[in-house]
């Protein structure tokens, strides 16, 4: 009986984690789907040079230090990295341990087998998760078994018998990209999650989907950059948000009484986002907190005290890391001084620009300095608005930005020639914002008072992110090797979220689910093949490749536009509309995996040795 009750106790306690982790199992069969996904182009490489210092840094905090070494002649000195006391640091620390986790299941992994066939197996497992979790929702478990089995087993004997040993590839390179891909994949649960609270089920489920498969979020999934952690942690506050505007928003503590422990975690995760970025963080804190108050349930003394107490605590890891490294509690790394001053600009307004930071000072603590360093910092706030407002007035810079790329060499950038081009902007690597045109489409129908009178705390909040991000870095834009504006990268799924709550486009989803799934299975399996043999056969380079795909982009995008607007007006448009979104959709999954399994196929081995057989086989042409 005692066995049985622990038995049923442990089977609770998983079912519990697995809600709060997933939310139900579509939750978790869209994490799978992502995982598996991003593992299929899986490469171990450094895409952007100042990854080395993220790795750097990892290396340094796995032995329990900050520095990464002494500032000796020839330290290391790549772009990110800086120097405080006589040592060099890295940055985004937050990131750093974020990755430990994984850093020690691959050493347990490597430990106990080849560290290349281990991945394949992990990688075939969750695959096999997967076929039996749809298996369970569409109650075919019978046929999930037998046929994901034989599926599963197939393919890793296949993987298994082209593997050869990885040799020198890094592990803690492989710890962040594990993190950045298990975070993909949260974001795809938490897209999926935000939608459902609110729309009919296919549509959240199309929209988790979209996250990854279909934003540039998968381009990044497997690049241990911040942005798609970013992405993550600016889900989680906006799905947190939703929920502290719900009837169970409270949580009753025993001795202490209701708490609002949503609306806390969603500042708790600012102070997360400040350990990885302070000024981004900064700039969400403004748009939380400026859409929070005025609809808050309740600003009584008790709920400010808990959210500013939570708040209060996850800001500590920034604290002491700031603390130990500069002597400053509020002057992060990205303050210091460079030990490359030759790299990069970095994207943070806080670069030591006067203003009292120095390593070592230790006065951050004297309530005097604290404020000259609080008004310090609310100066370059307003500095760094000012000045991306009048960037925003140079239509070359908001169209090369928002529009059309092309070389960024036309506009004066420069950067590295064979990457010129490799620049897609917002709306060329994500077709779907054609749809965002629905808008009008219903303002013309039924006016601006229904539209205003439709929005809602969450899409304030959306909207409110995504003109922080926009604010903090319009002034930057476009730079070299951007890519898909990646600065701007956290705030696509935002712009998801807003496409799902357009009543069009969610009615194609639910509606006429049938003609965008054709329209997007043709794309991926026969469009992909046919731009792929065109590049090939006209022996473009990666520069001019991504360029093919930023005009399909904006074809796609401009045809769901005007497809979906058709649509408002007149229902005989619907299948066209459909077709629209399937194509936009398809297009956005083409580059992911173009770029993926073929145009950079160079960065590094690839996890899957069945992946590195086709990459070779595409080189090879």
């Amino acid at each position: 009986m005692t066995d049985a009750g622990e038995t049923g106790s442990v089977a609770r306690l998983q079912t519990a984690a697995g809600r709060l982790a997933f939310g139900d199992r579509w939750g978790l069969v869209l994490f799978l789907t992502a995982l598996c996904f991003v593992g299929l182009y899986w490469r171990a490489g450094v895409f952007i040079t100042d990854t080395a210092t993220i790795v750097r840094a990892l290396e340094a905090v796995s032995q329990g230090r900050l520095a990464i070494e002494p500032a000796t002649e020839g330290h290391f000195a790549a772009p990110g990295a800086v120097v405080s006391d006589g040592y060099v640091y890295g940055r985004n620390y937050g990131q750093v341990v974020l990755a430990l986790p994984a850093l020690w299941a691959l050493d347990l992994l490597g430990a106990v087998a080849d560290l290349r066939v281990g991945l394949t197996a992990l990688w075939h497992l969750g695959l096999l998760a997967l076929a039996l979790q749809l298996g369970r929702l569409y109650e075919r478990e019978r046929l999930a078994a037998y046929g994901g089995s034989f599926v599963v087993l197939a393919s890793f004997l296949l993987n298994f018998t082209l593997a050869t040993s990885f040799g020198s590839v890094s592990r803690h390179l492989l710890a962040l990209q594990v993190s950045t891909a298990i975070a993909a994949a949260l974001l795809a649960v938490l897209t999926y999650r935000i939608v459902r609270l609110e729309q009919d089920s296919r549509v959240a489920i199309a929209a988790g989907l979209a996250s990854v498969l279909v934003l540039p979020v998968g381009f990044w999934a497997q690049l241990p950059k911040r942005h798609v952690l970013v992405a993550t942690i600016l889900l989680g506050i906006l799905y947190l948000f939703a929920r502290s505007r719900s009837a169970e928003r409270r949580l009753e503590v025993p001795g202490f009484g209701p708490v609002p422990a949503f609306r806390a975690g969603a500042y708790a995760l600012v102070g997360l986002l400040a350990w990885i970025h302070a000024a981004e963080a900064l700039f969400v804190l403004v748009a939380l907190a400026a859409v929070d108050l005025p609809t808050a349930p309740s600003n009584d003394v008790r709920s400010l005290g808990v959210v500013g107490v939570a708040f209060a605590v996850s800001l500590l890891p920034f604290f002491v890391t700031n603390g130990l490294i500069s002597g400053d509690v509020l002057e992060p790394t990205r303050a210091l001084n460079e030990a490359n001053p030759a790299g990069p600009l970095t994207t943070d307004f806080l670069r030591g620009s006067g203003g009292g930071g120095g390593g070592g000072s230790g006065g951050g603590f004297p309530g005097s300095a604290i404020f000259g360093k609080l008004f310090w910092v609310l100066g370059l706030v307003w500095g760094q608005v000012d000045a991306s407002l009048a960037s925003l007035q140079d239509p070359t810079v908001v169209y090369r930005t928002w529009i059309r790329s092309g070389a960024l060499a036309d506009v004066g950038m420069g950067g590295v020639p064979e990457f010129r081009a490799v620049n897609l902007t917002v709306l060329e690597s994500m077709p779907l914002l054609g749809g965002a045109v629905a808008v009008a489409g219903t303002v013309t129908r039924r006016g601006r008072g229904t539209l205003l009178d439709g929005l809602r705390p969450t899409d304030l909040l959306a909207a409110a992110i995504v003109l922080a991000f926009v604010l903090l870095y319009s002034q930057r834009l476009p730079i070299h090797v951007q890519v898909t504006v990646r600065y701007l990268l956290p705030v696509y799924p935002l712009f998801l979220v807003l496409l799902a709550r357009q009543r069009i486009l969610a009615s194609l989803v639910t509606e006429d689910l049938r003609s965008v799934l054709w329209a997007y299975a043709g794309v991926v399996l026969l469009g992909t093949q046919v731009l792929l043999a065109g590049v090939v056969l006209a022996g473009l380079s990666v520069s001019e490749a991504a360029q093919v795909h930023a005009i399909a982009g904006l074809a796609a995008a401009g045809i769901l536009a005007v497809a979906t607007l058709a649509a408002q007006f007149d229902g005989r448009f619907r299948p066209l509309a459909a077709g629209a979104l399937g194509l936009a959709a398809g297009t956005g999954t083409a580059f992911v995996l173009l770029t993926g399994l073929a145009y950079f196929s160079f960065i590094g081995p690839y996890v899957l040795p069945a992946s590195q057989a086709v990459a070779d086989l595409i080189g090879g042409i």
